[in-house]
């Protein structure tokens, strides 16, 4: 038996990055949405600091709002990218950091000072929808799927045998790594040296 040594099965980058666009693309349509329900509809004025970490509040306005949710979206899905190259079950990874990413981000909403309760629920609401849309979305895409191991499979059948194809074009013969393994284990013999084996054992 011929043991093979195969690189970390990764999910597709191109899922990944599709998931975390979309996502972000939601999150943004659903936080305007809240912000045009929540000052044309309930009137609350929903005041946020002019930058970070700054003393400044302002009312906040649609660009502002959309501008914030794709940055979250844009790191969030440039995260999970890095997660599916670097780490072992990016997926578990990419819970845990945006979930509690996103968590600290309501916790923040609801601290906020000279805020009343309606405007800090409201704020939250923004932090809420992002983290419950994004994060979920890039998780499923960082699932590890059947056809995932599948297409690893065959990528690494492929690489070796175009190994072994440049190695005998080349004159060399190829190494037992890179010689590929039977199938089922099965032992391929020459039949003229099994012809005369069994002619030896019956003359005896």
């Amino acid at each position: 038996m011929t043991t093979k040594l195969v690189k970390q099965v990764t999910p597709p980058l191109r899922r990944v990055a599709l998931s975390g666009i979309g996502a972000t693309i939601v999150a943004a349509g659903l936080n305007a949405g809240w912000l045009w329900l929540t000052q044309n509809r309930l009137h609350v004025i929903l005041n946020i600091p002019q930058s970070m970490g700054s003393d400044v509040y302002v009312a906040a306005q649609q660009w502002q709002i959309l501008s914030a949710t794709g940055v979250a979206g844009l790191v969030g899905t440039i995260g999970a990218l890095a997660l599916a190259k670097l780490v072992i079950g990016p997926r578990i990874w990419c819970l845990v950091i945006g979930f509690g990413i996103g968590l600290a981000s309501i916790y923040g909403a609801l601290t906020l000072p000279n805020q009343s309760l309606t405007q800090h629920l409201s704020l939250a609401a923004f932090h809420a929808v992002a983290t419950f849309c994004i994060v979920p979305a890039l998780a499923w895409a960082l699932d590890i799927r059947h056809h995932d191991l599948v297409q690893a499979d065959l990528r690494y059948h492929e690489h070796v045998d175009a190994s072994v194809e440049t190695s005998t074009d080349m004159g060399a013969q190829p190494t037992a790594s890179e010689r590929p393994a039977p199938l089922n284990d099965t032992l391929i013999v020459d039949p003229t040296n099994y012809l005369a084996t069994e002619g030896d054992d019956t003359a005896s």
